[in-house]
């Protein structure tokens, strides 16, 4: 049974982790219980999200924007150890907290701040301004914070049905070209989740309905990876 929803509830993950399908899911839940949730993409105050895939609703000229970025990354790491944390900082402060819960399915300053961290020394998300920018992101009101992972088998089936559909993005195929690549994306955006966000983790290897939302629920009541205890929401339980 699940818990009603967190005000804020934000869900990470690399490519083919399942976000978009665990928040559907969990949208489609609380609505049967009569709870309204929001979904949105990429940020805390980003617009509400096209109910579409994430790899559906990438265009032509999102998947040019990607390849281009991967292909500059060298030259431009600099420039992003200095921006990622303003904009993460950026998106704390003109996100509002409303009455209406809200699913944010990645956030896209941690995620390239994770890819970043695996691809060079010196990590950018270990630096001060980086720090600063997570503690103002834990201390959103009523935030929560998942973190779905997946075997690499899992990971990469999933990426060749993308493939085959004609729906992957360049993100994907590097990541299915690469697997020590991908397990250390995995590996940096899991300690920058369970780290100062106190994320929750939950192994999303092709899980069955019950055996999501069993998940999703222990994940969201449970004491937070430090061992401390979970912050309180002033609700009972839906069903």
């Amino acid at each position: 049974m699940l818990p009603p929803p967190p005000r804020v509830l934000l869900i990470l993950g690399t490519d083919a982790s399942g976000k978009d399908h665990v928040a559907d899911f969990l949208i489609r839940r609380w609505a049967a219980a009569g709870v309204s949730v929001e979904k949105r993409e990429g940020r805390l105050s980003a617009s509400p999200a096209d109910p579409r895939p994430g790899t559906e609703r990438k265009g032509a000229l999102n998947h040019a924007m990607e390849a281009l970025f991967l292909r500059c990354l060298p030259w431009i790491r600099w420039l992003l150890r200095r921006v990622l944390p303003r904009l993460l900082a950026h998106d704390v402060r003109r996100f509002v907290v409303r009455k209406q819960a809200v699913i944010v399915v990645s956030q896209t300053d941690l995620r390239l701040a994770a890819f970043l961290d695996s691809e060079f020394p010196a990590p950018p998300s270990a630096s001060r301004p980086w720090q600063e920018s997570l503690r103002r992101l834990a201390a959103v009101p009523g935030l929560r914070v998942l973190l779905l992972r997946v075997s690499g088998p899992v990971r990469e089936r999933r990426i060749r049905h993308r493939v085959a559909a004609g729906v992957s993005d360049p993100f994907d195929r590097l990541l299915l070209s690469d697997a020590p690549r991908a397990r250390r994306f995995d590996d940096c955006l899991g300690r920058l989740a369970t780290g100062v966000l106190q994320a929750r983790v939950i192994e999303n290897n092709d899980l069955d309905e019950e055996d999501l939302e069993r998940a999703v629920a222990q994940a969201l009541t449970g004491p937070p990876p430090d061992g401390g205890s979970a912050r309180p929401e002033p609700h009972t339980a839906v069903g």
